[in-house]
């Protein structure tokens, strides 16, 4: 009779995993990525555009304090990848990550687009430091509606191969739920407008697409992926 490993163990094993190459990546990738984004914000070559708010705009109050929802992105991104056995997989989830910079990137460079940020808006310390950092462009599509839902598709194809599919199917639900708070997070902290998710959405699912979902062991799709299930 098999019996499980401890789950522990099972974790430390995935973790341990290519650790340099998941290290090399961690520190690498947000550099790379935050140094293009950053400087895109500061070379507006393109006149920029102004997008109305919508009604769904309207119904989410501003709360700067959702800021702190808003960059937990940074700590659901690194999941999938630290769970990650294999060497490709690592390799192509970089290469996906830096298709979603480039290919917003561009939209930013030829389509610029002003967030609803509030001129001289109120909110604690986070909130303020990020206001500092982080300019009113690079509205659409939103890279962190791409990244949130791009992190938790490829963490379902990260634990694909997990025994244990109840827990899997509780922790893929509990990652779905914090993607949705991120993008609501996005429209209360007024980074974005809500039409700004649709693309990012759209550009993170694409992504997976692209680099997972021909030639894997498992091709992930549907509503067994929006509900975290098992695929036969």
């Amino acid at each position: 009779m098999n019996r499980l490993r401890p789950l522990h163990s099972a974790l430390f094993s995935r973790l341990h995993s290519n650790l340099v190459l998941k290290l090399f990546l961690l520190l690498a990738l947000p550099t790379v990525v935050t140094a293009a984004y950053l400087a895109v914000q500061r070379t507006v070559v393109s006149p920029t555009r102004n997008v109305p708010a919508n009604w769904f705009d309207h119904a989410i109050a501003f709360e700067p304090r959702w800021v702190w929802v808003y960059l937990s992105l940074y700590l659901l991104n690194p999941i999938g990848p630290l769970l990650t056995q294999s060497r490709k997989d690592l390799l192509r989830y970089a290469r996906g990550i830096l298709f979603l910079f480039a290919t917003g990137c561009v939209c930013f460079l030829i389509f610029p687009v002003a967030g609803p940020r509030p001129t001289a808006p109120q909110g604690d310390w986070l909130y303020h430091r990020l206001i500092l950092v982080d300019r009113p462009y690079n509205s659409f599509p939103s890279l962190h509606a791409a990244c949130a839902v791009y992190a938790v598709l490829y963490a379902t194809y990260a634990s694909r191969d997990s025994s244990r599919p109840e827990l899997r199917k509780f922790l893929l639900s509990l990652a779905w739920l914090w993607a949705g708070l991120i993008l609501y997070s996005s429209i209360a902290t007024r980074q974005h407008f809500a039409i700004d998710l649709v693309p990012g959405i759209f550009l993170g699912w694409l992504a997976q697409r692209i680099f997972f979902a021909r030639g894997s062991e498992e091709i992930i799709s549907g509503p067994e992926l929006l509900a975290g299930g098992e695929v036969a």
